[in-house]
């Protein structure tokens, strides 16, 4: 076998394997797409019925998803806020007092 027959062989290859590929990717990429579409389409369709109907005529029913949002963000940051407290605490008292008061407006200005 020669050179030639070898390059041949090669770029043979790197073609069939190019195109098994393209053959898998394409119906996916169209899936996906015409799912994202689909989804966006239901969303367009249904945000304005849900948010602005429902919101403006039932009273307190707009503030669920934002009090959702304000549970999940106080559970996140309530192990961040406790591990905090913890540091605070170690700390020794001359720290401690330098911690619990705010800089006078020279101090920051100086900054």
């Amino acid at each position: 076998m020669n050179d030639a027959d070898i390059k041949k062989g090669f770029w043979a290859e790197v073609r069939t394997t190019f195109f098994r590929g393209v053959v898998v990717i394409i119906p996916l990429g169209l899936t996906y797409w015409f799912f994202s579409s689909l989804l966006n389409a239901i969303d367009g369709i249904f945000s304005p019925i849900l948010e602005d109907w429902l919101g403006r005529s039932i009273p307190g029913l707009g503030f669920i998803d934002d009090l959702a949002v304000l549970g999940w963000v106080m559970r996140k940051w309530s192990d961040e806020l406790a591990a905090f407290r913890d540091w605070r605490d170690a700390q020794p008292p001359s720290h401690k007092t330098a911690l619990e008061t705010l800089p006078s407006v020279q101090e920051t200005e100086q900054r």
